[in-house]
């Protein structure tokens, strides 16, 4: 308790000072990109879009006045890790007891907490929306519509523009029927700055915002894994290092 205390009025006097905070979140050898980029996705997602981030040697480094009050003492935490692995256990941590999800508003105020207020916000449900329906879907052993809404004006979200949103909805049923009861939700957002990532978000059976979400392995076994980490595992893109809308692992009809 004493040794907390001591670094959080270190972290404090830095505050004061107007000095930087070093996160180690890995390096780009041996095959460890990918970590490496999904600890600094993390890093950013729970930082505001103008937040200045440098990468170099292994370590993000960020100005610690840009660290929300809620969210220093998991920072100072995560600048005391040994390594990139020390980080990501933090993060996965974090992510299970819904802080991703209650941070939502740093990149996107206007996500609502509920299936039903998303939809009449949105209003997805709507053909012209409609990308394609997958009978079957491999990921997840039911059907699967997915609806697609472009990047366009609208002054219901900051800066008056919609942000491009791709929605996938699990149904209740292996024949395609769009009026059969919605098993889960899925949805994919652009994130605002320049990283070029997207975030993912799923809402549950209860049409609520959930920490995870049910998948459907190669021999039928359903299984449930955590969210977003789950998500990065299969939309990471090694050439452009970002997370994208279309999964580069498996078939992005599935």
């Amino acid at each position: 308790m004493l040794e907390r205390l001591w670094w959080m009025s270190a972290f404090v006097s830095s505050l004061a000072m107007g000095e930087s905070l070093k996160i180690p979140i890995g390096d780009v050898t041996g095959g460890k990109e990918r970590a490496l980029h999904t600890n600094l996705f993390l890093v950013r997602y729970f930082l505001p879009p103008e937040t200045s981030i440098e990468v170099r040697s292994g370590m993000a480094e960020l100005p610690v006045t840009s660290v929300p009050e809620d969210l220093k003492p998991f920072f100072l935490d995560l600048s005391q890790k040994k390594n990139y692995l020390e980080v990501m256990k933090a993060f996965l941590e974090a992510l299970k007891q819904g802080k991703y999800n209650e941070h939502r508003s740093i990149h996107y105020p206007w996500l609502p907490d509920t299936r039903e207020k998303l939809e009449g916000l949105l209003g997805y449900r709507q053909a012209r929306f409609l990308s394609f329906v997958k009978k079957l879907s491999l990921v997840k052993g039911m059907s699967r519509a997915v609806y697609e809404l472009g990047a366009q004006p609208d002054e219901k979200f900051p800066n008056g523009l919609q942000p491009e949103i791709s929605i996938a909805e699990t149904l209740e049923t292996v024949e395609g029927d769009l009026k059969a009861k919605v098993r889960e939700t899925e949805v994919i957002v652009a994130r605002d700055g320049d990283s070029k990532d997207y975030d993912f978000y799923v809402y549950g059976e209860d049409g609520k915002l959930t920490t995870q979400s049910k998948f459907s392995s190669a021999t039928g076994r359903e299984y449930v894994a955590n969210t977003p980490f789950r998500c990065l595992t299969c939309h990471y893109s090694p050439s452009t290092q970002t997370f994208d809308l279309t999964p580069l692992a498996g078939d992005s009809t599935n």
